[in-house]
C-alpha cells in the first residue's frame, strides 16, 4: 500500500507541477496578447496619421496642379492680348498713315 500511496503522491506532485507550468504559460500568453493588442493600437494610430498626411499631400499636389493650370491660362491670355495689341497698333498705324495721307493731298 505504501508503494501505491507513494506512486499516487508522485502523480499528484507531477500533476501540480504541470498545472503550475500551464498557468505560467497562460500568463505568458495573456501578456503576449496584451502586447499584441498594444502594438495593433500603435499600428492603427500610425496608419491613421500616415493616411492624414497622405491626404494633405494629395491636396497640396492637387492645388499645385490647379495653380499650374491657372498660370498656363494666364500665359495663354497674355499671348492673346499681345497679339490683339499688335493688331491694334498695326490698325492705328494704318489709320495714322491714312490721316497723314489725307493731309498730304
Amino acid at each position: 500500500m505504501i508503494i501505491a500511496s507513494d506512486h499516487l503522491q508522485n502523480l499528484i506532485s507531477e500533476s501540480n507541477k504541470k498545472k503550475i507550468k500551464i498557468e505560467e504559460k497562460k500568463v505568458l500568453a495573456s501578456n503576449a496578447q496584451k502586447e499584441k493588442d498594444l502594438l495593433n493600437q500603435k499600428i492603427y494610430k500610425i496608419s491613421t496619421e500616415k493616411n492624414n498626411f497622405q491626404n494633405r499631400l494629395d491636396g497640396i499636389k492637387a492645388k499645385k496642379e490647379e495653380i499650374k493650370r491657372f498660370l498656363l491660362t494666364i500665359k495663354n491670355d497674355k499671348e492673346i492680348e499681345k497679339k490683339k495689341l499688335k493688331e491694334i497698333e498695326i490698325y492705328i498705324y494704318g489709320l495714322e498713315n491714312k490721316i497723314q495721307s489725307s493731309f498730304d493731298e
